[in-house]
């Protein structure tokens, strides 16, 4: 049996751009949660481990340390075992640095 084709983006799944929950909890615009980290290079699971390092958004993860940031997430990923392999320090660079390089779409007041 065929699989159906793969969906694009997660805007047409009815949930906001960076939005990490099911579709039956997340009421689309109107999902009550912070955007989850959600950059270049970066894919689900390594979202989780940083939202379990205290990353929860982009904005979070424009203002961190690399070598900081990479012993947290290896300590969290000890605690919850999220990944199978942890990111070195130069990835986790190279996420902050495209985090840097992305306009900020949503704001709080």
């Amino acid at each position: 049996m065929a699989r159906p084709p793969r969906r694009s983006s997660r805007r047409e799944s009815g949930r906001p751009a960076g939005c990490l929950r099911p579709p039956k909890r997340c009421a689309g615009a109107k999902c009550s949660r912070k955007r989850p980290v959600s950059a270049k290079g970066i894919r689900r699971e390594y979202a989780g481990l940083l939202q379990a390092a205290g990353v929860d958004t982009v904005k979070d993860l424009k203002y961190r340390n690399p070598a900081n940031l990479a012993k947290a997430m290896a300590d969290a990923n000890r605690k919850r075992r999220l990944v199978a392999f942890l990111p070195s320090a130069k990835v986790v660079e190279n996420w902050i640095e495209n985090a840097k390089k992305l306009q900020l779409k949503i704001t709080y007041k």
